[in-house]
Protein backbone atom coordinates (compact mmCIF):
# COMPACT_ATOMS: atom_id res chain seq x y z
CA UNK A 1 0.00 0.00 0.00
CA UNK A 2 2.71 2.50 0.97
CA UNK A 3 4.81 1.56 -2.05
CA UNK A 4 1.84 2.19 -4.37
CA UNK A 5 1.20 5.56 -2.70
CA UNK A 6 4.87 6.56 -3.06
CA UNK A 7 4.90 5.56 -6.73
CA UNK A 8 1.74 7.62 -7.38
CA UNK A 9 3.19 10.60 -5.54
CA UNK A 10 6.42 10.33 -7.54
CA UNK A 11 4.46 10.15 -10.81
CA UNK A 12 2.36 13.14 -9.79
CA UNK A 13 5.46 15.21 -9.08
CA UNK A 14 6.85 14.30 -12.50
CA UNK A 15 3.53 14.86 -14.26
CA UNK A 16 2.46 18.17 -12.71
CA UNK A 17 5.39 20.58 -12.37
CA UNK A 18 4.87 23.21 -9.70
CA UNK A 19 3.61 26.52 -11.05
CA UNK A 20 2.48 25.28 -14.45
CA UNK A 21 -0.68 23.41 -13.54
CA UNK A 22 -2.98 26.35 -14.33
CA UNK A 23 -2.02 27.07 -17.94
CA UNK A 24 -1.32 25.15 -21.09
CA UNK A 25 0.42 26.23 -24.25
CA UNK A 26 -1.03 23.88 -26.84
CA UNK A 27 -0.37 20.73 -24.83
CA UNK A 28 -1.95 19.39 -21.70
CA UNK A 29 -0.11 17.04 -19.37
CA UNK A 30 -2.09 13.90 -18.76
CA UNK A 31 -3.00 12.12 -16.63
CA UNK A 32 -4.29 14.75 -14.23
CA UNK A 33 -3.47 13.24 -10.86
CA UNK A 34 -4.74 14.74 -7.66
CA UNK A 35 -2.94 13.52 -4.56
CA UNK A 36 -2.86 15.20 -1.22
CA UNK A 37 -4.91 16.25 1.75
CA UNK A 38 -8.63 16.92 1.49
CA UNK A 39 -9.25 20.04 -0.59
CA UNK A 40 -6.19 19.59 -2.83
CA UNK A 41 -6.99 20.85 -6.34
CA UNK A 42 -5.39 20.59 -9.76
CA UNK A 43 -6.51 22.78 -12.67
CA UNK A 44 -6.38 22.25 -16.40
CA UNK A 45 -7.54 24.88 -18.89
CA UNK A 46 -9.20 23.69 -22.07
CA UNK A 47 -9.53 26.46 -24.65
CA UNK A 48 -12.14 25.96 -27.35
CA UNK A 49 -13.26 28.02 -30.30
CA UNK A 50 -16.86 29.24 -30.31
CA UNK A 51 -17.77 26.54 -32.84
CA UNK A 52 -16.14 23.81 -30.75
CA UNK A 53 -17.80 24.97 -27.55
CA UNK A 54 -21.23 24.60 -29.14
CA UNK A 55 -20.67 20.86 -29.57
CA UNK A 56 -19.46 20.11 -26.02
CA UNK A 57 -22.08 18.16 -24.12
CA UNK A 58 -20.09 16.13 -21.59
CA UNK A 59 -16.74 15.57 -19.94
CA UNK A 60 -15.34 12.05 -20.09
CA UNK A 61 -13.27 11.03 -17.08
CA UNK A 62 -11.37 7.88 -16.29
CA UNK A 63 -10.88 7.79 -12.54
CA UNK A 64 -9.05 5.40 -10.27
CA UNK A 65 -9.38 4.92 -6.58
CA UNK A 66 -12.67 6.65 -5.77
CA UNK A 67 -13.69 4.70 -2.69
CA UNK A 68 -16.89 6.62 -1.98
CA UNK A 69 -19.24 9.07 -3.68
CA UNK A 70 -18.34 12.78 -3.35
CA UNK A 71 -14.66 11.91 -2.78
CA UNK A 72 -13.94 13.91 -5.94
CA UNK A 73 -15.63 16.84 -7.66
CA UNK A 74 -15.27 18.83 -10.88
CA UNK A 75 -15.79 22.52 -11.54
CA UNK A 76 -16.90 23.79 -14.94
CA UNK A 77 -15.81 27.42 -15.48
CA UNK A 78 -16.97 29.37 -12.45
CA UNK A 79 -19.92 27.11 -11.62
CA UNK A 80 -20.23 25.46 -8.25
CA UNK A 81 -18.33 22.23 -7.65
CA UNK A 82 -20.10 19.17 -9.05
CA UNK A 83 -19.57 16.16 -6.77
CA UNK A 84 -18.86 12.92 -8.60
CA UNK A 85 -21.69 10.65 -7.50
CA UNK A 86 -23.57 7.87 -9.19
CA UNK A 87 -26.49 10.28 -9.69
CA UNK A 88 -24.42 13.15 -11.18
CA UNK A 89 -22.40 11.09 -13.68
CA UNK A 90 -23.07 8.20 -16.01
CA UNK A 91 -20.89 5.26 -15.06
CA UNK A 92 -20.08 3.06 -18.06
CA UNK A 93 -20.22 -0.72 -18.01
CA UNK A 94 -19.07 -2.91 -16.41
CA UNK A 95 -18.53 -0.48 -13.51
CA UNK A 96 -22.21 0.51 -13.39
CA UNK A 97 -23.38 -3.07 -12.90
CA UNK A 98 -20.94 -3.57 -10.03
CA UNK A 99 -21.96 -0.55 -7.96
CA UNK A 100 -20.44 2.42 -9.79
CA UNK A 101 -18.45 4.77 -7.54
CA UNK A 102 -17.62 2.87 -4.37
CA UNK A 103 -18.46 -0.44 -6.03
CA UNK A 104 -16.40 -3.40 -7.14
CA UNK A 105 -14.10 -1.66 -9.66
CA UNK A 106 -11.19 0.65 -8.81
CA UNK A 107 -11.00 2.20 -12.30
CA UNK A 108 -14.18 3.68 -13.75
CA UNK A 109 -15.11 5.58 -16.89
CA UNK A 110 -17.48 8.43 -16.05
CA UNK A 111 -19.43 10.82 -18.27
CA UNK A 112 -20.34 14.15 -16.68
CA UNK A 113 -23.00 16.13 -18.61
CA UNK A 114 -21.94 19.74 -19.26
CA UNK A 115 -23.41 22.69 -21.10
CA UNK A 116 -20.18 24.57 -21.90
CA UNK A 117 -16.57 23.84 -21.03
CA UNK A 118 -13.53 26.09 -21.21
CA UNK A 119 -11.92 25.23 -17.90
CA UNK A 120 -12.35 22.54 -15.32
CA UNK A 121 -10.75 21.75 -12.02
CA UNK A 122 -10.57 18.34 -10.42
CA UNK A 123 -10.48 18.08 -6.69
CA UNK A 124 -10.08 15.28 -4.20
CA UNK A 125 -12.25 16.10 -1.24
Amino acid sequence: MWLELLVRLFLAVLTIPIGSADATSGRMLLPVEVLGADGTTVSRAVTLTAAQSESVRSLWLQVHGLRYQTQASVQDNTSSWIPLRNDTVSVTEPGRTFGGIGGGFSTLDLILPLTFVTKFQASMR
